[in-house]
């Protein structure tokens, strides 16, 4: 007589992040997320595959707390999916980070991000002995800071903030809140209403896309700012 010992592991997704890319996804000059006719949407959605141009993966912090907790991380075509096992017990102050990395050189060539020089920095911390490098300019999207849409019975969380109402920075491509309520956009560094191009005369209708408020200022370590200042 044979006895087979027989494990079942269940899993639940604990969340899921998408990242759409519009010069895929727009239909000539319908925004992907006005397109009237849902057959149309799904179909843009099937022959879309955003692995070819950019890259996504957990920090190795977040990689360990995902090993911890026994979960897993997928890649897909349209976004990276985190599961845990049906049991597991997650802290609500536990922080997951991922890393976008673009793969593909014409990246910007085809997308207008209001994307600035991303200059890179080495400064050395003689008391610890480190060398701390800082990089200009990068995007960080949140679930705590991301706007929340709802379009018909579906609400929706973008990760990037809401639209700021007057220009941060006043450059190019940033991207702006008027007082009508529409979404405009910079089409050279501002100097007049003249250099405002309208995007949609609602701004609520539309997705929340990444933009130049998304950036947060760098904030070295204060031990880092008293060596510097001492020397």
């Amino acid at each position: 007589m044979h006895m087979a010992e027989r494990i079942t592991n269940r899993y639940k997704g604990l969340f899921e992040i998408r990242l759409l890319h519009h010069y895929w996804l727009d239909e000539g000059a319908i925004v992907f997320d006005l397109i009237p006719e849902q057959k149309k949407r799904d179909q843009r959605l099937l022959a879309y595959d955003r692995r070819s141009f950019l890259e996504m993966a957990p920090t190795v912090t977040t990689a360990k707390t995902l090993s911890g907790l026994g979960g897993l991380y997928k890649n897909t075509a349209l976004s990276c999916m985190v599961v845990v096992p049906d049991t597991a017990v997650i802290s609500v102050d536990v922080v997951f980070e991922f890393v976008v990395t673009v793969k593909d050189q014409a990246f910007y060539n085809y997308s207008a991000l209001t994307l600035r020089p991303q200059n890179i920095y080495e400064l050395y911390h003689q008391l610890t002995d480190k060398t701390y490098r800082y990089k200009e300019n990068v995007p960080v999207l949140s679930n705590l800071t991301g706007t929340a849409r709802r379009q018909g019975s579906n609400k929706m969380l973008f990760l990037s903030k809401e639209f700021p109402i007057s220009p941060s920075d006043g450059q190019v491509e940033s991207l702006v809140l008027l007082e009508s309520g529409a979404l405009a956009q910079l089409i050279r560094d501002q100097q007049s209403d003249a250099d405002i191009e309208e995007i949609h005369a609602k701004a609520t209708d539309l997705p929340v896309f990444v933009h130049q408020d998304d950036i947060p200022i760098i904030i070295p370590p204060q031990a880092l700012l008293m060596c510097l200042s001492a020397g």
